[in-house]
């Protein structure tokens, strides 16, 4: 795959990565399909055109930055475009995110309905629906977020986990996933974990730009079964 800035990619047609059931895959009530191999590293344009991809599982490849439709992105831009009955399975201290795992860019129409599990009893990493870990500059427009995540991450939000580049805008978009922290008492982790519903974390340094958008979503944090007495701070907030 060419992934240079001057490539336009345009779904002719839904594509069916798997067939099968994402919420069987994440309670382990039917056998795991073949792992996607994601796109590393796009720079161009991809438009859905309205199109449907479906039936990801992904997990953490071995040497890439994230895990998400594509690992890394760097000034693309991604529209019309939904992602559906996908399934992440976690397990990595980069981004994973229902489209892209880190990176930067601008992302349009686009709706997700993805299911995110951290498979490590540590917390780590970022997760969101739209973009795990946003680099650099980031617009999401009109885009719509279903995505449910359970996880012991450290930054997770409706659509972006952590805004840790300068100049992001979040405008005309809608979060209706659910969010849950599970909380650990694990000696080696005291540190803070950051849930919203539209962004889990952003750095003091750029900008953070929110218009006429809402998360209506369920953000909340629940000890592990193993959990007595917490060790980490968790944080959470209805948009950040």
């Amino acid at each position: 795959l060419d992934v240079n800035k001057d490539t336009v990619i345009t779904l002719t047609d839904d594509i069916v990565v798997n067939e099968g059931s994402a919420k069987k895959w994440a309670n382990g009530t039917s056998t795991l399909p073949a792992a996607w191999t994601p796109i590393v590293g796009f720079n161009g344009k991809f438009d859905g055109g309205g199109h449907t991809i479906s039936g990801i599982y992904g997990i953490t490849v071995s040497g890439a930055t994230g895990i998400g439709l594509f690992t890394q992105t760097d000034g693309a831009t991604i529209e019309n475009l939904r992602v559906t009955n996908s399934y992440f399975s976690v397990d990595t201290t980069n981004g994973t995110g229902g489209v892209v795992g880190c990176g930067s860019g601008t992302f349009k129409s686009i709706y997700t309905d993805v299911i995110m599990a951290d498979k490590d009893s540590l917390p780590r990493g970022y997760m969101g629906g739209i973009i795990g870990k946003a680099t650099g500059a980031v617009t999401i427009e009109n885009c719509w977020s279903n995505s449910n995540m359970d996880s012991r991450h450290e930054r997770v939000g409706g659509l972006i986990g952590e805004c840790n580049g300068k100049n992001i805008t979040i405008k005309h978009c809608l979060n209706t996933g659910n969010l849950t922290h599970h909380y650990t008492t694990h000696k080696n982790f005291k540190t803070a974990c950051f849930f919203g519903g539209l962004v889990g974390r952003t750095s003091s340094s750029g900008s953070l730009v929110i218009e006429d958008s809402l998360s209506t979503g369920i953000v909340q944090s629940k000890a592990s079964e193993e959990a007595s007495e917490p060790q980490s701070i968790t944080r959470i907030g209805a948009l950040i």
